[in-house]
C-alpha cells in the first residue's frame, strides 16, 4: 500500500497578505463615497451643497433613490 501525504492547509488566510487587502479596502470605500457624492450632488435639484436638509430627506425618501441605490 502506498502512503501519501494529504494536502492540508496552513490556515485560512495563508499567502493572504495585509498590505493589498487594505488598499484594495480603502480604494472601494474612498471610490463608493466619492461616487455617492457624486450622484446625490446631480440627483439634488440644487446640487448636494445648496440643498436644504428637507429637500435631502425628500430625496432620500423617493422610490427613485431608493431603486438606484439598491444594487449599491
Amino acid at each position: 500500500m502506498d502512503s501519501f501525504d494529504p494536502i492540508e492547509p496552513h490556515g485560512i488566510s495563508h499567502g493572504i497578505r495585509a498590505r493589498p487587502v487594505i488598499r484594495g479596502f480603502l480604494w472601494d470605500t474612498g471610490l463608493t463615497i466619492v461616487f455617492g457624492l457624486l450622484l446625490a450632488h446631480y440627483l439634488l435639484p440644487n446640487g448636494l451643497f445648496g440643498s436644504g436638509e428637507s429637500e435631502m430627506d425628500a430625496l432620500f425618501a423617493s422610490a427613485e433613490f431608493n431603486l438606484i441605490f439598491l444594487p449599491i
